[in-house]
């Protein structure tokens, strides 16, 4: 059994991640600089197109999404794309991002569009997991991994509509790190415009922010008490310790209009900032700067100045997406030097870097990019038969795994290898079949096109399967892959070396089990964090076990067998698995 082509139905979402380095022709343009606005956006410019991709913690892409925006409203397909027609545009050529889907935190992304016909982005959601469960009328503490704390005083908790609430509170709280490499991708609003209590529109350079939600054990939304205040602790990073003030101020994120509030200040206790705060959302502990605009169109000199669409450019906090004609907008934060960077991972195995300067209060500068030269490799993935085949291409150069691709809808796949190399290219789907081979690039800038690369139908892999009792289930044995379903096993591994974490997923149909946990190798692994969902419910735990006994290499497998409790989603019922066991095809790291 091996993939099909085209198209991919939802169960095979995973194996077509939209490729950054999509390339089209058009002039670049610059725009003026945009103020970062104080109000709900009010939409009366344009009309443009919009499209994106959705993607997981993992970069993987997320299927039934759903993208609002100008009132407009669709779903992710399976490769975690959308696309909008004729949105309108607000001042400074701003447009308001609405993503959310079950099981993840709600993304609201502030656009800067440059100001064409059109404009892309990519939204990181963040899964939504109870994280603590506290008595509301005890009150109690929650403390995270790395520091960060929520404490709630006893009796503070009431309903949505303002009623007491005297039950189990449970809360969904995420540290989101300024060292993270993908923080800039995870914020909400993305682009970190804020208002100032004296309504000035500033933009912050970040210590780190909160997110922390409360529910009820039956899903109700819960919230602080009028008069009732927590306090929130924020660790500071290493690499900000030296130079983070002793005061700063806190900012709440505000949905409505995509931009950060300002609302107290915390002071520094140690290597901790610590704050009160009256309600609940999206909290940041930042230094506001005023707002220096970035602007510039991304270009491949050597393939006739052509305009890079969809990549990725990072500057200092903040990352957006070249528009189809090559453009982008970013708002930085004056007085501030900071690095622009196109990362060679995401984009192919192409990219480069440039340091930028302080620049003063309220000015723009523009930063047009060219990359590297370099050979291009492309080539199409076939079954045995000589069929258009789905799957994915990674290169490696001494071991090291240095750009990813996945085909596209005519199988075909592009790379950018470095120059007079040879490299290890290996295409495989995500069933266990696999094609390794070398191939030395020429050592000038001409490409190479290697042709149909086959990848051939291997053994199926065996089911992952366990026992599940509790909440309704009595010793039942479930079993994803294998039988009579008719549907594929999809399974992938992959290692995050960013993160140093190792992600494991087994999905047949609606069926899916993923399990992640910080490390690589044979060994065993507690508090391992399991995300199950199963005849439509979804079974969350964070204290999942875990027994490696096989950790192969990208193209290989790794095996093992793991045990627990969950929780239902949303709920008190509890789950144990027992007698787990899994073998599942890496991928990737």
């Amino acid at each position: 059994m091996h993939l099909n082509p085209k198209p991919l139905n939802a169960g095979r979402f995973i194996a077509c991640l939209v490729l950054l380095c999509g390339i089209f022709f058009s002039a670049c343009k610059k725009n003026d600089s945009n103020s970062g606005g104080n109000k709900p956006p009010q939409n009366n410019g344009g009309p443009i197109e919009l499209s994106g991709s959705i993607v997981g913690k993992d970069g993987l892409p997320l299927a039934g999404a759903i993208v609002k925006a100008d009132g407009q409203q669709v779903t992710t397909n399976d490769k975690g794309t959308f696309m909008l027609q004729n949105v309108k545009t607000a001042a400074g050529n701003v447009v308001l991002v609405n993503c959310s889907k079950a099981g993840f935190r709600t993304q609201v992304r502030r656009l800067n569009t440059a100001g064409g016909n059109n404009a892309s982005v990519q939204i990181m959601l963040l899964p939504r997991a109870t994280t603590h469960t506290i008595s509301a009328t005890a009150g109690g503490t929650a403390t995270l991994t790395g520091g960060a704390t929520v404490t709630i005083p006893a009796g503070a908790v009431v309903k949505a509509d303002g009623s007491a609430y005297t039950g189990a509170v449970n809360f969904s709280i995420a540290h989101l790190d300024p060292a993270a490499p993908d923080f800039s991708l995870q914020i909400p609003g993305g682009d970190l415009s804020a208002l100032r209590t004296d309504n000035s529109n500033v933009v912050l350079y970040s210590y780190g922010m909160l997110q922390v939600e409360m529910e009820s054990a039956a899903g109700e939304k819960l919230q602080l008490k009028t008069g009732k205040s927590s306090t929130i602790k924020f660790p500071i990073t290493q690499f900000q310790q030296a130079a983070a003030p002793n005061t700063i101020p806190l900012w709440h994120f505000d949905e409505a209009t995509g931009i950060w509030k300002e609302e107290g200040s915390a002071t520094r206790q140690g290597n901790l900032y610590v704050g009160t705060v009256g309600h609940f959302s999206s909290w940041n502990v930042d230094a506001p700067r005023p707002i220096v605009t970035v602007i510039g169109c991304l270009t491949d000199p050597c393939r006739g100045d052509m305009k890079m669409r969809g990549v990725n450019v990072t500057i200092g906090q903040v990352t957006v997406q070249t528009d189809k004609d090559g453009n982008y907008k970013a708002l930085i934060p004056s007085d501030m030097p900071a690095t622009l960077h196109v990362q060679p991972r995401l984009n192919g195995g192409r990219g480069t870097k440039k340091e930028l300067p302080a620049y003063p209060p309220g000015g723009s500068t523009t930063q047009n990019v060219s990359l590297p030269c370099g050979p291009e490799l492309s080539g199409r993935i076939t079954a045995c038969d000589g069929s258009p085949y789905s799957g994915m291409v990674s290169m490696y150069l001494n071991g090291e795994n240095i750009g990813n691709a996945y085909t596209d809808d005519n199988s075909t796949f592009k790379l950018f290898p470095p120059k007079g190399k040879t490299i290890t290219l290996k295409v495989f789907d995500l069933l266990g079949n696999v094609t390794a081979k070398d191939i030395t690039m020429p050592n000038g800038d001409n490409g190479k096109d290697i042709g149909d690369v086959k990848v051939c139908p291997g053994t199926e892999l065996p089911p992952t399967q366990f026992i599940i009792n509790g909440s309704g289930f009595n010793n039942q044995p479930v079993q994803i892959g294998g039988g009579t379903s008719g549907k594929p096993l999809v399974t992938i591994g992959i290692y995050d070396e960013r993160n140093k974490e190792t992600l494991l997923t087994a999905t047949q149909g609606t069926t899916q089990l993923s399990l992640q946990f910080a490390g690589q190798g044979p060994g065993n692994y507690i508090d391992v964090v399991m995300i199950l969902t199963l005849n439509g419910k979804r079974y969350i735990s964070e204290e999942m076990r875990v027994t490696i006994s096989r950790y192969g290499q990208v193209g290989q497998l790794i095996e093992g067998t793991f045990s627990g409790e969950g929780t239902i989603q949303g709920g008190t019922g509890k789950v144990q698995i027992t007698a787990g066991k899994f073998t599942i095809f890496r991928i990737q790291g």
